[in-house]
């Protein structure tokens, strides 16, 4: 068990935020799993999965930043299933991705 943390930098800058990666790939068989960081730390963020999650958490702050492993995704022949969530920094919104890979 273990596999490898990928990490997501959420950075406010000039009233504007940015998301690096933008599109962060995790792999299934490798047990891969995201932690959001924020910067500057004194900001709040919230991620949202919506209705549809890879993980069994659909929302994450900084107080709950990791996700966790991968529920047992993609299903139904695919090899590949991409996940849109949203990134909100008090009224600023950004919209990356995931790409979830056996």
């Amino acid at each position: 068990m273990g596999g490898s943390q990928k990490t997501v930098i959420i950075t406010k800058t000039d009233g504007a935020i940015s998301v690096d990666p933008i599109c962060v790939q995790l792999s299934i068989s490798n047990e891969d799993s995201i932690v959001w960081s924020i910067n500057p730390r004194t900001e709040q963020f919230l991620v949202c999965f919506g209705n549809k999650s890879p993980f069994a958490g659909s929302h994450f702050t900084n107080q709950h930043c990791e996700s966790g492993p991968i529920r047992n995704v993609p299903g139904q022949g695919h090899d590949v299933e991409f996940f849109k969530y949203s990134v909100e920094v008090g009224t600023l919104k950004v919209d990356p991705g995931v790409i979830i890979k056996q």
